[in-house]
């Protein structure tokens, strides 16, 4: 199974209650990828709904992508068994293995990390191996520090990303090496220009954004609690406008937006 263009962000979601409603509605409308991390504090809750209710969609647990992540201050710590007990106390609640896990930050201790989290993807109990808010001073130090041989390995790096901050060079240099991006925080923000839009192509402001990302090759996770919203989000990408495309006099536009706006400074 290849990383679905599209998956649910559960960032906010922290109730049993919040998360099956969220996933039932996000399975149902179609959605493959759940975006996770042991510090969202609801690694569990997704594991309870989808040992629980996967069958509800006639589905089984390889038919979903789950990515997650290993916490900053975990990694900080430097201690090879509380690495290893996170890492797979992850891969315990999901059936024995992850999909993707990602080094949330960058830390002094991530070169370990990488290491730990290769040995497991040796071991098949990890598919994937990535990184998660590295800008492009960290990557490229990243980078050097693993060497060639492990650089063709970081199958995924996931940043903030939108218009607003459109971080071309970072992009660049990660779809040379190889490397996937997803994109949080896509709908911070939008403007008059992509609103109207929304007339010429028959889409909600949100659905135009998603699109450019996706039509940049980004992978998206937005997040919504909303049953309307998470069905509007699969569409754009995945659903009945899965055809559609922006046009590139629009897209150039759209890229010309950015001024560095960012709600998660220190990951810049």
């Amino acid at each position: 199974m290849d990383i679905p263009c599209l998956g649910i962000g559960t960032y906010k979601l922290k109730t049993q209650e919040e998360i099956n409603y969220t996933l039932k509605n996000a399975l149902s409308s179609g959605y493959k990828m759940i975006d996770t991390a042991t510090i969202y504090k609801n690694e569990e809750l997704i594991s309870n709904y989808l040992k629980n209710h996967l069958v509800d969609h006639s589905l089984k647990r390889e038919d979903i992508w789950i990515t997650t992540k290993i916490p900053y201050f975990t990694m900080l710590e430097g201690k090879v068994d509380k690495i290893r007990k996170n890492i797979e106390t992850s891969i315990e609640l999901f059936s024995g293995y992850v999909d993707l896990y990602l080094i949330h930050a960058s830390n002094p201790n991530d070169i370990l990390t990488w290491h730990i989290l290769r040995e497991y993807q040796n071991a098949g109990k990890i598919r994937y191996v990535g990184i998660s808010n590295y800008n492009l001073e960290r990557l490229i130090k990243f980078c050097v520090e693993i060497g060639n041989d492990e650089v063709k390995h970081i199958y995924m790096n996931q940043i903030e990303f939108n218009p607003f901050l459109n971080r071309s060079q970072l992009l660049e240099l990660c779809f040379n090496k190889g490397i996937k991006v997803t994109a949080y925080g896509s709908l911070y923000k939008t403007n008059d220009y992509i609103m109207s839009l929304m007339d010429k192509y028959k889409l909600t402001s949100e659905q135009i954004l998603l699109k450019w990302a996706n039509q940049k090759g980004i992978v998206v996770i937005p997040m919504s609690r909303n049953k309307d919203h998470i069905m509007d989000n699969y569409n754009s990408i995945e659903g009945i406008h899965s055809e559609l495309k922006i046009m590139d006099e629009d897209m150039k536009m759209i890229n010309g937006f950015d001024e560095g706006f960012t709600k998660f400074l220190k990951h810049l």
